[in-house]
């Protein structure tokens, strides 16, 4: 009996002091190395090499602006802002601070992509301030193809039949002649979507509301010009549904983070208070008397067979009940996976946790969820914008290049979002979702300066009083749910009182 009590308090201050180096992890900023893995990656790509790479960029500047210079000055130009920009990109990688929560594929990504969208920020507030001409000149300078007007674009509300059996070709020439790229793109925009978003109900309202736009901007644009079959059937629930279920298959498979806009994830006073409280008791658990010593005792006045059957009788039953507890090791695990990652710092490899996204929890969750959506349609909106304003094509690269910059860089920009609005300590808006609105603004004040006479037509009333009647049952919502359905509950309560 003797071995098995040293055996037992050693297992014991073992599992204490685990916990302990558990419980300072989680106390220290930035969560210290609880959730980090830095087997996951090679040893080599894992360090900086800030020397080596300091090299390689002097042998590389070396070669293309002393043996290698171009002969013209705009080439000469555009060779010292490209080599500028990759040198800034370079030092972003190396010495920008890593995302709090993002860490895969690796850190190295999210910073490149931090300093992208710093780059892109610079790049419209140089437009901005130049007249229209000289804003086409620049990106006729960046691509030769530009500068040009755009000729009038594709109008699919021509000829709204369905079936159209006179045709040789097909009796449904219609619908394929709307199969075309922008298919692709309605469903890899909305896979994008939900990787940065992770909810179905944004989602399918960010849907709903583009197919809304393209109705109030169609007397202007004639690409938003849609028959309805193509609105409803082929994007609402054809290219836009199946870019959603892949995208939360993709999410699924991939053990990724679901977010939650509802429940407020909680603060470092509470995770403090939980931690002393399991210390606590572990310390009461350890300080209490073992089963074999209250049996001598009880057997003692009774005697001794009756006491040492009793004796061994409770130490079994005792023993047995402290099986059945969690150690203290199950326990901080199972606090670990309470704690939410922001209060930690790192995203949990394999975390797949599911939260309910209650909308009406609160005023603060209902503005965060609607401003969030209008920032999203606002996105997809400029798109057309700045084509139009810049005679940008639409089969040019550079509409790729912003999608994609816009895809990458809004998904720590959503977390940073995410996280300003539901962590009631995080005080400050993180880096990637001020950068992103700091793009958006720029953007929208692009195609506010630029976009002057680009719509000649005035808004129908249907589509004026539409939206007025939307926005007016919005509000009339908002302040019933919140205020006047609460101040019923309230004077229900001390009238029953």
């Amino acid at each position: 009996m003797d071995k098995m009590d040293k055996t037992n308090k050693t297992e014991n201050n073992v599992g204490m002091k685990r916990s302990q180096s558990f419980f300072e992890s989680l106390r220290t900023p930035g969560g210290g190395d609880a959730f980090s893995d830095p087997k996951k990656y090679s040893n080599f790509f894992h360090q900086p090499h800030t020397v080596l790479v300091l090299l390689v960029l002097g042998i590389c500047g070396a070669y293309f602006a002393v043996f290698k210079q171009s002969e013209t000055f705009a080439l000469n130009i555009r060779d010292g802002v490209f080599a500028g920009v990759v040198v800034f990109l370079v030092f972003s990688m190396l010495h920008l601070p890593d995302h709090k929560f993002l860490r895969r594929p690796h850190p190295l990504f999210w910073r490149l992509v931090r300093g992208i969208e710093v780059l892109y920020l610079m790049w419209n507030i140089f437009i901005l301030f130049l007249s229209l001409d000289d804003a086409r000149m620049i990106y006729q300078w960046i691509d030769p193809s530009l500068g040009k007007p755009i000729p009038n674009e594709r109008d699919y509300a021509s000829d709204c039949r369905l079936y159209t059996p006179e045709n040789p070709d097909s009796k449904f020439a219609n619908f394929k002649s709307t199969i075309d790229i922008f298919v692709i793109s309605h469903s890899l925009g909305f896979f994008g979507k939900v990787l940065l978003l992770r909810d179905q109900l944004m989602v399918w309202i960010i849907s709903f509301g583009f197919e809304m736009l393209e109705y109030t901007f169609q007397h202007n644009y004639d690409n938003f010009r849609e028959c309805w079959w193509d609105h409803w059937l082929l994007d609402f629930l054809g290219c836009n549904l199946l870019g959603i279920l892949l995208g939360f298959g993709f999410v699924r498979f991939f053990k990724l983070k679901f977010f939650s806009w509802s429940t407020p994830s909680p603060t470092k006073n509470e995770i403090g208070e939980d931690l002393n409280e399991m210390e606590k008791e572990s310390e009461k658990e350890d300080a209490k008397p073992k089963g074999k010593g209250k049996g001598k005792g009880k057997g003692k006045g009774k005697g001794k067979g009756k006491g040492k059957g009793k004796g061994k009788g409770k130490q079994n039953q005792k023993g047995k009940q402290n099986n059945n507890k969690p150690n203290m090791r199950t326990r901080t695990l199972n606090l670990k996976k309470k704690i939410n990652s922001a209060q930690v710092g790192h995203i949990v490899t394999g975390d797949r946790t599911r939260y309910r996204w209650d909308i009406l929890h609160s005023p603060r969750q209902f503005i965060a969820y609607t401003i969030l959506t209008l920032i999203i349609l606002l996105v997809e909106l400029e798109s057309f914008f700045l084509k139009r304003v810049l005679w940008i094509p639409s089969n040019n690269y550079l509409n790729v290049v912003r999608l994609l910059l816009w895809g990458f860089g809004g998904i720590p920009g959503c977390r940073d979002y995410y996280e300003y609005f539901t962590n009631k300590d995080c005080k400050r808006l993180g880096p990637d979702a001020w950068i992103g609105l700091a793009n958006i603004i720029a953007e929208s004040l692009i195609c506010w300066k630029f976009g002057k006479g680009t719509m000649p037509n005035p808004f129908p009333p249907v589509v004026k009083w539409s939206w007025i009647s939307a926005f007016t049952l919005y509000w009339v919502g908002f302040f019933y749910w919140f205020y006047i359905r609460t101040f019923l509950k309230k004077k229900n309560k001390k009238k029953k009182n």
